[in-house]
């Protein structure tokens, strides 16, 4: 039985998400995890290159809740190549999960273990 913190912990989760979150598929190879809800945030992050330059690299990044990312009723995590799709404006755009300058492609978002932030980057479709 789940303690009362998880309780609140699961449904503070639930509330955010309502409010704040999108809905996106994550997909895995052949394999895709339908209506997912995440939060999604915009990052700038400075790369400094060879001989001092510097690049600004814009990132979007999707809060997941770990529990719903399960294939097969194995939990996941996610890795480099993964794909998430939004419909932004009406139109399909697909993210691929990838490391972003001096950042993992994906980390626990919270002291707690329950969250990914998961770092993407916008391919063709």
């Amino acid at each position: 039985m789940p303690s009362l913190a998880d309780t609140l912990l699961a449904a503070a989760d639930a509330s955010h998400a309502e409010f704040f979150g999108v809905e996106v598929d994550f997909v895995r190879g052949s394999s895709t995890i339908s209506a997912v809800t995440a939060r999604v945030g915009i990052q700038e992050y400075e790369v400094v290159e060879r001989g001092g330059t510097i690049t600004i690299a814009k990132v979007r990044e999707y809060v997941i809740v770990k529990a719903d990312l399960t294939i097969d009723a194995t939990a996941i995590e996610p890795r480099r190549g993964d794909h998430i799709s939004e419909t932004l404006g009406g139109v399909e755009r697909s993210f691929e999960v990838l490391p972003q300058a001096d950042r993992p492609a994906f980390e626990e978002d919270d002291t707690d273990g329950r969250l990914w932030r998961i770092r993407t980057k916008e391919v063709a479709t």
